[in-house]
């Protein structure tokens, strides 16, 4: 087992220790055959938060037991889909979570972060993504409160966004909801 440490500036850039002091943000990653396992971010110097990369939640558990104020990178499949959680604790208690989900492909098709309020997490804001040939065809926004959708995105041709009234009204657009039922409401965030 080999384990090795790289430093990274705040845009994910591998860089040379010597180049850290010369910054005012930079990541020390921790490999152990190459895969990054623990990750550090300094600020002028100061470590401000540590993040670990887990594929479980005995991993989670066991880590939070010494570590009770740190953030996981937390990789699963669910439905044949990978999944990302980005997990803070505060005194091992969750306090921030987002969830970045990709298909068959790697393609992100759903980005959501969440809001605490009182003990439950609610979505605060929620993009799906559709893709088409490798390229992304329509971003889907929704409204947080409810989930309903907001407004299509039509990253191809920037005049085409589609707004969910004009749905089925074949003068406005030809969009419609066959084959893109996973798309029509934030909920689910990972495919059935």
């Amino acid at each position: 087992m080999s384990t090795s440490i790289k430093y990274n500036n705040y845009l994910g850039n591998e860089i040379s220790y010597s180049q850290v002091n010369n910054l005012q943000e930079y990541f020390k990653v921790y490999l152990e055959n190459n895969l990054p396992f623990k990750k550090e971010r300094y600020q002028n110097g100061l470590l401000v938060n540590t993040s670990f990369y887990v594929t479980s939640q005995s991993q989670i558990d066991t880590i939070l037991l010494t570590n009770p104020g740190v953030s996981f990178e937390y990789e699963h499949l669910v439905n044949g889909h990978k999944v990302k959680d980005y997990l803070s604790y505060n005194n091992s208690i969750l306090a921030y979570k987002r969830i970045l989900v990709y298909n068959s492909i790697g393609e992100t098709i759903c980005y959501c972060r969440y809001k605490l309020e009182g003990n439950v997490f609610i979505p605060e804001e929620t993009e799906k993504y559709y893709y088409e040939n490798g390229e992304l065809k329509y971003k889907f926004d929704y409204i947080n409160n409810d989930g309903t959708l907001y407004m299509i995105y039509d990253e191809v041709d920037y005049q085409s966004d589609i707004y969910p009234e004009d749905i089925g009204n074949s003068d406005k657009t030809d969009f419609t909801w066959t084959g893109f039922e996973y798309y029509q409401n934030a909920e689910p965030i990972i495919p059935l």
